[in-house]
């Protein structure tokens, strides 16, 4: 299913991942020759954990524009991502995750890649379609730029209010093709400053809804399914690969449910969609919902909060050993 057929590569697939067990070895398997496929131009992975070896033999075999990586040199994930990234020319960068695969009709490669680069488009959420569907609807509810392949809108933070008031989904997630400069951006910046997530992790770079620092933001969505999430609902029931028969392979242990069971307030939200019919609950306020959370997960945040400048000093230094030996 090659699609793309560029005098210049505008894109790049990277992915920065720990396969530490059969099961995601497994996943992998079944999704990344379908993303390669789809997107016909340069790989670059990052492997880390103790099946690295298998699955680098594996990733190689795949396309001879597959690279390979082992191990990391630093702490933070978001740190290595930089590092890897910078050497990257391509104008966008597809972060590949490997429990995401290809829709079974996506749109158009060809005209995805033109349609980034002549909207300028900085993050196209390239999964999660359904659970991003009222998003999309308020876009298209503000003029949004509609093509054949993506729907897109630059965001300023009146816009945003408005838009979470709806429907309180990331802008800024790991399921994401970004622009290059602006993933960079991310990458390099301290934010969050209060930490929901442990900073050695890809987590991490994710910003909550609520945040607005980086913006105006020109954001993007797929006209259709673009990705599908293996084996996670994610608070849309039958939403993922897996419900819906689409996967086949080793079943998860996470399973379809698991980010309902993260927390107290997710519970209550899956509660409510049982009873009520409703994926979505509407009637607790995105601010009520972020000081819920935040108190229940608050021992987490000042754990994360304080490791996280003290791995970006020690990164930091080690960044200037790097280049040194790099300059040998």
């Amino acid at each position: 299913m090659k699609q793309l057929n560029h005098q210049k590569e505008t894109i790049t697939m990277y992915g920065n991942l720990l396969v530490n067990n059969s099961e995601k070895l497994d996943i992998l398997k079944h999704t990344f020759p379908q993303w390669v496929d789809y997107w016909g131009s340069d790989v670059v992975l990052r492997i880390r954990g103790s099946l690295a070896h298998e699955t680098i033999q594996f990733c190689n075999s795949i396309s001879p524009k597959v690279r390979c990586l082992i191990g990391s040199n630093f702490l933070q994930w978001r740190k290595q991502t930089h590092f890897d990234i910078s050497n990257l020319k391509s104008n966008y960068i597809m972060l590949y995750l490997e429990d995401h695969m290809l829709s079974i009709n996506p749109p158009n490669a060809s005209n995805l890649i033109v349609e980034l680069a002549a909207n300028e488009i900085q993050v196209f959420q390239y999964s999660w379609n359904q659970q991003y569907l009222k998003i999309a609807e308020s876009l298209l509810n503000h003029g949004s730029k509609v093509d054949k392949a993506s729907i897109s809108k630059r965001i300023d933070k009146s816009l945003l209010v408005e838009m979470m008031n709806v429907e309180s989904r990331h802008l800024i997630s790991l399921t994401s093709i970004f622009q290059r400069n602006f993933f960079l951006k991310l990458l390099d910046s301290p934010r969050p400053y209060l930490r929901k997530f442990n900073p050695r992790t890809p987590f991490d770079v994710e910003q909550r809804p609520n945040n607005t620092w980086f913006l105006p933001l020109t954001f993007g969505l797929p006209r259709s399914e673009l990705g599908i999430c293996v084996d996670d609902d994610n608070t849309v029931s039958g939403s993922s690969a897996m419900s819906r028969g689409l996967y086949n392979g080793i079943r998860p242990t996470r399973g379809e449910l698991h980010h309902s069971k993260s927390s107290t307030i997710n519970l209550a939200w899956e509660l409510r969609r049982i009873v009520f019919g409703k994926s979505v609950i509407s009637f607790i306020p995105l601010r009520v919902k972020l000081i819920l959370t935040s108190i229940i997960f608050w021992p987490t945040y000042i754990t994360y909060t304080l490791q996280a400048p003290i791995l970006r000093l020690l990164d930091s230094v080690n960044a200037v050993f790097i280049a040194k030996r790099n300059l040998k």
